[in-house]
């Protein structure tokens, strides 16, 4: 999975291949292939220099979709470290690992676990470090900083089946390469969904995590008044009720004519595009003002 990111990454490397998005903070993180690069090879650097990890390592994770998750998930993958999660099959009710990375909202559960090294992500807006770090943690941002910005992956054993999974998965979704994939990761939690699957399919992506209610966003504009012409995507994956898939007749809106690539209301709180076929009884009422944009 590494070499598929890697050529990714290397591509047009100056070019933005994920793009972040809370809706909870609004906090929009752009990242081109080598900035992303540079954080995966960090994370590697840290396991293998810093910790001394490699194969028959462990490294568990108790984080949320976030692009910082990326950065451990791949850093992780190119040391040649095994991932488990409160999920994975191997776990029991505690987990045993060389080193496990927690989000600062789930510090308290992985002191429960058995665990020699401990870094809290505070996923903070422009990986800010955290102020106060919790006992017994090290920052993750502050100490990834000061690595290498260069790794060479180690081959992988367990690598082939997770391309084949991700590129399973890909072509379940219709993904496919050069396509702009947004997805709405607080609906798609697993990395095989948000991550994996773009990357073996579209090579590049924007995640839009921890999506709230309309209720919770009062005095904020709509996400979709927040995308740009640069962050149209060409996928949108969504909830279990909307299917990805061609449009066949793009709708035009105000200021935009037919056949362009136009954002279309899937849901209040979410924007996808309109090569995204939607539920029927969704995204077809008031579409015409959905895809009013910002820059129209």
């Amino acid at each position: 999975m590494i070499e598929r990111f890697a050529t990714a990454a290397a591509q047009d490397p100056a070019q933005p291949l994920l793009t972040w998005y809370d809706d909870g903070t609004g906090d929009r993180t752009e990242l081109s292939g080598a900035t992303l690069d540079n954080w995966v090879s960090k994370t590697a650097n840290l396991l293998v220099d810093g910790l001394g990890l490699g194969h028959g390592d462990r490294a568990a994770l108790l984080l949320p979709p976030h692009w910082q998750t990326a950065a451990v998930l791949l850093g992780s993958w190119a040391a040649g470290v095994e991932i488990v999660t409160p999920g994975s099959q191997i776990t029991n009710k505690k987990i045993s690992a060389d080193v496990i990375f927690a989000s600062a909202d789930q510090v308290a559960d992985a002191e429960d676990w058995d665990a020699g090294e401990r870094f809290v992500l505070g996923l903070a807006p422009m990986a800010l470090p955290m102020r106060t770090v919790p006992s017994g943690f090290a920052d993750y941002v502050a100490e990834v900083r000061t690595f290498g910005d260069n790794f060479a992956p180690y081959p992988n054993q367990t690598d082939d089946g997770l391309v084949r999974r991700a590129a399973a998965r890909a072509a379940d979704l219709g993904l496919n390469a050069g396509d702009r994939v947004l997805v709405d990761a607080a609906k798609h939690p697993d990395p095989l969904d948000w991550l994996l699957a773009p990357l073996a399919g579209a090579r590049r992506w924007c995640s839009a995590g921890c999506s709230t209610p309309p209720s919770s966003t009062a005095g904020r504009p709509p996400r979709r008044s927040q995308l740009g012409w640069y962050d149209l995507a060409e996928r949108f994956l969504t909830g279990p009720d909307v299917e990805a898939g061609p449009v066949t007749q793009p709708r035009p809106g105000p200021g935009l004519t037919l056949g362009e690539h136009l954002f279309v209301h899937v849901e209040e709180h979410v924007a996808g595009a309109v090569r995204v076929a939607v539920a029927p009884a969704r995204a077809v009422e008031g579409v015409d003002e959905a895809v009013a944009p910002p820059w129209g």
